[in-house]
C-alpha cells in the first residue's frame, strides 16, 4: 500500500503542478515468472494519430512565457547541475522528485499533440497489471485513506479510468525488448506494424507513462536493456507523455546494475 500511495502522490504533484501551467481540467517488485519474449525488434511505422489536437491547449511555461511548440520539439538536454542527482546516488534520491521544467515543456507539447491531461498509461510486465499496480484506485470501498491522505483522493478523481486498465503496453513476460516489437501487439486493437508502446500511446493519449520494465532476464546485457529502454523513453517524449520510470527491489544481476542504468536514463 506504501508504493501505491507514493506512485499516487507523484502523480498528484505532477498534475498540479503541470496542469497549473495548462488549460484548466482539472509490494516491492519481484521477478516475474513468465518465459521471456523473443527478443525481435522491427522498425515500425509512427502511431497514426486519430485524434485532433486540442484548439486552446496554448503552452505555457514556469515564468508564464508562451513555448514555441515547434523550437520546443527536441528533447531538453539533461543538466545534471540542474537536478543535482547523481545516478550512482540513486538510493539516495527523494522518493517524489521535483518536477523539471523538461517535464513541463514535454506536459504542455503534449496537450498541443492532443493528449489526455486525465489518461496515463502503464508499460511493464505482470507487475504493472492492473490487479498489482494501483488497479484498486477506480474501486471505490477497496482502498481506504488515511485522515493524512484525503488529499489524494482529488488525484484519483483526475485520473479516473486510468488505474484499472492494463492497456496495450502491459502484459505478464514483457521486457523492454518486446514492448518495442509489433510481434507482442494485440492484432485485435493495434494498427499493422505498430508495437506494444506505440498501440497503447495512439489509443489512450497519455499525458503521463509509468515505465517499470526492470525485471532482469538471464542473457541481457544492461547495456541492451539501457538502450530499448532509452528508445521507449524517447517515443513516449515524443508523443507529449510524461515518462516516470521505477527502480526495484531485487538484486539478481549483482551490484545493482539495472537500478543504476535506469537512474542514468535521462
Amino acid at each position: 500500500m506504501k508504493t501505491l500511495t507514493r506512485t499516487i502522490i507523484f502523480l498528484f504533484i505532477a498534475a498540479l503542478l503541470l496542469t497549473a501551467c495548462g488549460p484548466s481540467a482539472p509490494a516491492a517488485p519481484q521477478p516475474a515468472a513468465d518465459a521471456s519474449p523473443q527478443n525481435a525488434l522491427a522498425d515500425t511505422p509512427a502511431a497514426i494519430q486519430d485524434k485532433a489536437p486540442a484548439a486552446e491547449a496554448t503552452p505555457i511555461g514556469e515564468s508564464g512565457e508562451v513555448i514555441d511548440v515547434a523550437t520546443e520539439a527536441e528533447p531538453l538536454p539533461y543538466d545534471p547541475d540542474a537536478t543535482h542527482l547523481s545516478p550512482e546516488d540513486w538510493r539516495d534520491w527523494p522518493i517524489v522528485p521535483e518536477l523539471p521544467e523538461r517535464a513541463r515543456v514535454i506536459y504542455q507539447r503534449g496537450l498541443a499533440m492532443g493528449t489526455d491531461p486525465h489518461a496515463f498509461s502503464k508499460v511493464g510486465d505482470c507487475q504493472s497489471i492492473k490487479e498489482v499496480l494501483l488497479g484498486m484506485y477506480d474501486q471505490p470501498g477497496n482502498y481506504v485513506l488515511r485522515e493524512d491522505e484525503q488529499y489524494l483522493q482529488e488525484t484519483i478523481d483526475h485520473f479516473a479510468g486510468s488505474f484499472d486498465r492494463n492497456g496495450q503496453a502491459v502484459k505478464g513476460g514483457f521486457n523492454a525488448a518486446s514492448v518495442l516489437s509489433p510481434l507482442w501487439a494485440d492484432p485485435e486493437n493495434c494498427q499493422a506494424g505498430e508495437n506494444p508502446i506505440e498501440c497503447e500511446i495512439r489509443i489512450n493519449k497519455p499525458s503521463f507513462v509509468i515505465i517499470s520494465l526492470e525485471v532482469w532476464w538471464e542473457g541481457r546485457s544492461v547495456e541492451r536493456y539501457e538502450e530499448y529502454m532509452r528508445r521507449i523513453i524517447e517515443y513516449s517524449i515524443d508523443h507529449g507523455a510524461v515518462p516516470i520510470l521505477s527502480t526495484k527491489a531485487d538484486n539478481v544481476e549483482g551490484e545493482h546494475s539495472i537500478n543504476l542504468a535506469t537512474a542514468s536514463l535521462d
